[in-house]
């Protein structure tokens, strides 16, 4: 893969294993422990 174009995208944190939705916005990293599915419906805005 040479490219990957995403709005927003879930991560794992490597010590917890928490998930995090994440994206950028306004130049910023913006993240939240909510799964993509429930609230993160709110957040992709």
């Amino acid at each position: 893969v040479n490219k990957i174009k995403a709005k927003y995208f879930e991560l794992e944190d490597a010590d917890t294993g928490d998930a995090y939705c994440v994206k950028i916005r306004n130049g910023e990293w913006n993240k939240t422990n909510k799964p993509l599915g429930s609230e993160a419906s709110k957040w992709r805005g």
